[in-house]
C-alpha cells in the first residue's frame, strides 16, 4: 500500500530499480538528454547503489511519473504536424549529399 506524506498525496511506492539504459529505452531519450535536464532539475534523479562510485539507478515510479507529466503537458502531434519545430538542415547533413572533392 502507497505511504501517504503529509500533504494526503500518495508517494509513489518503487517497484523496480532502472538502469541508463532502460531509462533511456522507455523515456525515448538519448542519455546525454538524460542527464542535461537531470543537470536543470527537470528530471528525477538517480540513487547510488552499492559501494561504486558509478552505480546509480532511477525509481521506475519517478520516471514513469515524470513521464504521464509530459505526456498531461506536451502537444498533440498530428497528421500535417511536425513534431519538431520547422529548422533548416544542418551543414553536416546537407553536405553528406554533394560529391566530395575529386568525386563525381
Amino acid at each position: 500500500m502507497p505511504k501517504s506524506t503529509l500533504s494526503g498525496k500518495r508517494k509513489p511506492v518503487p517497484t523496480e530499480f532502472w538502469g541508463i539504459r532502460r531509462v533511456t529505452a522507455k523515456t525515448n531519450l538519448s542519455k546525454t538528454s538524460v542527464y542535461r535536464l537531470m543537470a536543470s532539475g527537470d528530471f528525477p534523479l538517480p540513487i547510488k547503489i552499492g559501494n561504486r562510485k558509478r552505480s546509480v539507478c532511477w525509481l521506475d515510479s519517478e520516471v514513469l511519473s515524470w513521464m504521464k507529466e509530459q505526456a498531461e503537458s506536451g502537444e498533440r502531434v498530428g497528421p500535417g504536424r511536425a513534431a519538431v519545430p520547422n529548422v533548416p538542415w544542418s551543414r553536416t547533413r546537407a553536405a553528406s549529399g554533394t560529391p566530395k572533392d575529386g568525386q563525381k
